[in-house]
């Protein structure tokens, strides 16, 4: 049985024989749609040498609602439902959970400092993954701002889900940010520093701003 503890709420998964939520019949997720919506990523994944997608026929206990689970960087649980997901809301879920995985494997604390730096998250108090606002956690910011950044056409319909900040397409360098998390990869800055080489220092060789 799933069980685990992330910042104080503890998950696991309803037990035969007790008291379900809902008596309406539980539907799993289309594993064809999921598999659609991770092919569909434009982001680099030749790093990324194993990743296992769990579909359990199970929602979890005192959570009913939530859809899926990345807890570490191994695997992403995908839960059942009692209603049925469209494609787009499984393209959306899939990639966004694709984004917790390349945040566990690929961020490290002075990225996470960058990273705030750029998109704005600054402020701890507010930004933090211990908020009661699901949309205000960094983590969650982080995986949805891939979403946007790489999902396929399906992936990217729904807007962020911080109303609140800017579409991360318009923020500058964030998608460089993300791509220099993978290397020998060129961003769009390595591209402008080889077409300019007068603007670039000869000494760190990074574009001069």
């Amino acid at each position: 049985m799933l069980r685990t503890n992330w910042h104080g709420m503890e998950f696991y998964l309803d037990e035969p024989g007790l008291k379900t939520h809902s008596l309406k019949p539980i539907q799993l997720v289309d594993r064809e749609a999921y598999g659609e919506a991770l092919n569909g990523v434009s982001f680099p994944l030749h790093w990324l040498t194993e990743y296992r997608i769990c579909i359990l026929p199970y929602r979890l206990f005192d959570y009913p609602d939530t859809l899926a689970l990345t807890l570490d960087a191994n695997a992403t649980y995908v839960f059942a439902t009692t209603w049925q997901l469209t494609p787009r809301m499984v393209h959306r879920l899939a990639v966004h959970e694709l984004g917790h995985v390349v945040d566990f494997r690929l961020m490290n604390e002075k990225r996470w400092a960058e990273y705030r730096k750029i998109r704005g998250l600054t402020d701890t108090m507010k930004y933090r993954d211990t908020s009661p606002y699901h949309k205000d956690r960094p983590r969650e910011v982080f995986a949805e701002d891939f979403r946007l950044l790489f999902g396929a056409e399906l992936a990217a319909k729904n807007p962020h889900e911080n109303f609140g900040l800017a579409n991360p397409k318009e923020v500058p360098g964030l998608k460089d940010f993300f791509l220099s998390l993978v290397p020998n990869i060129i961003t769009l800055s390595d591209e402008t520093t080889r077409a300019n080489p007068e603007q670039s220092d000869p000494v760190q060789g990074k574009t001069r701003l």
